[in-house]
């Protein structure tokens, strides 16, 4: 927070959206494959492939 104060999300419910979202199989824990397959889909949107 001190370093980048305007960064970030500070609503607690989007943050939990947003996890709600990447977690696929619904078991509260995002997985490793969730996150790769998150990362992957926000490289191709970022660069346009």
């Amino acid at each position: 927070k001190t370093e980048f104060p305007k960064a970030g999300v500070r609503n607690k419910a989007e943050v939990d959206n947003f996890f709600s979202a990447l977690d696929n199989n619904g078991y509260d824990v995002v997985t490793h494959q969730e996150f790769i397959t998150f990362r992957a889909f926000m490289t191709v949107c970022c660069n346009g492939a």
